[in-house]
């Protein structure tokens, strides 16, 4: 049996929620998981000093992955495609930018026109 700290910290996280899973100490569907998350994200947007934030950030991320395990997605590979996603609408941002032309608006015409590919 492997030290936990020997995993990747994602790997590990789904270990630890796979186990959770094994002694009842978790959700029973995607929609419990989902409203953790939100609730770990109001915590989150709630938290007041630097350090309660910075933890609420990793309960946050922690949910996240528990919510990507009901949903049989590799959090890894989905980053990568949003990575991806970001990087080719801000090169069609700055493609057509120009002393006119407000950023907003072809982040929104890069989105509506799916350049994401």
């Amino acid at each position: 049996h492997r030290d936990l700290h020997s995993f990747p910290t994602r790997r590990s996280s789904d270990l630890v929620q796979r186990k959770a899973k094994t002694l009842n100490l978790s959700y029973k569907n995607y929609d419990e998981a989902l409203d953790d998350l939100i609730s770990e994200i109001n915590e989150l947007k709630e938290a007041t000093t630097l350090e309660d934030r910075k933890s609420e950030l990793g309960d946050v991320y922690f949910s996240l992955i528990n919510v990507s395990r009901y949903l049989e997605a590799d959090p890894e590979i989905e980053l990568k495609k949003s990575i991806q996603t970001f990087i080719n609408r801000a090169k069609y941002v700055e493609k057509h930018i120009n002393k006119e032309t407000d950023i907003n608006v072809l982040w929104q015409e890069a989105k509506k026109n799916q350049i994401d590919s």
